[in-house]
């Protein structure tokens, strides 16, 4: 059954999952939402009340990174990461800011961050979360030189 390989790839190979996700997303979502009932939920409720972290941080490094001010932006980012914000580009976008300062660990903590949430096994998050994954992957081998 669907739902049992999907468990599997999610234990196992995050690429397999995340490829799988892209190639059969509409069968991946329909599972997410049975897997990750809570997930869907949540979201729905957050965005509803207006707390969500897009609206509370996102927005404004968004804002700070326009006006070419990158400690703001950082502020921003890092603050919705520690309130569990649930969008990829967060954690792609703070990680590529450290990796432009040299600061590959820092770098390298950010992309695990995101893989140590549960929001990398949503369908729709697949396609950054393969670019966050290659990132990963390039600092770990970077910082085991």
């Amino acid at each position: 059954e669907l739902i049992d390989k999907i468990k599997n790839e999610i234990k196992g190979d995050k690429r397999v999952y995340l490829e799988n996700c892209k190639n059969n997303y509409p069968e991946y979502v329909e599972v997410a939402q049975v897997l990750f009932k809570e997930y869907y939920k949540s979201m729905l409720k957050m965005l509803d009340e207006k707390k969500d972290p897009y609206t509370l941080y996102i927005s404004k490094a968004i804002k700070f990174k326009d006006e070419n001010d990158i400690d703001g932006e950082k502020k921003y980012l890092k603050l919705a990461i520690e309130n569990n914000v649930d969008t990829p580009y967060t954690y792609e976008r703070l990680s590529l800011l450290y990796s432009k300062h040299k600061d590959y660990q820092k770098a390298y903590e950010i992309c695990k961050k995101w893989f140590d949430s549960p929001y990398w096994k949503i369908p729709n998050m697949a396609t950054t979360s393969l670019k966050l994954l290659n990132k990963m992957e390039k600092l770990e081998a970077k910082l085991n030189k």
